[in-house]
């Protein structure tokens, strides 16, 4: 008897989820349809909006992204709450480097550059 109930339960819930997938699947074939969207980017959108959504319940803040661009053309990417202390760190290193660390730094970036196109070919 018991064991009854407990199988019911299992299927209910997997009915219901199935069908949650079964109509965001049709209405992401609509949207291809209609809008031209395709259903890649359409899935990449909502798992987009659905990180958002769990960081602002676990960090109660939106999920941000930073990029710094420094005049040497070298870039820093990074996420979460955390991110204006770790951009307050970047930006007084870089401040605080005197002229011939800051050429250092940019021969670094500029090596690693070309190690990277290097690699990319």
């Amino acid at each position: 008897m018991n064991t009854g109930i407990v199988l019911t339960v299992f299927v209910v819930i997997g009915v219901m989820y199935s069908t949650k997938v079964v109509v965001g699947f049709i209405f992401a074939v609509i949207t291809k349809v209609i809008k031209g969207k395709s259903i890649y980017r359409q899935c990449y959108e909502q798992t987009a909006c659905e990180l958002s959504r769990w960081g602002e319940r676990s960090h109660k803040n939106r999920v941000i992204q930073i990029s710094v661009f420094f005049e040497n053309d070298y870039r820093q990417e990074f996420l979460f709450g955390d991110s204006v202390r770790q951009l307050k760190n970047i930006i007084a290193f870089h401040n605080s480097l005197d002229e011939e660390s800051k050429k250092k730094l940019q021969r670094v970036v500029d090596e690693l550059k070309v190690t990277r196109i290097s690699e990319d070919k």
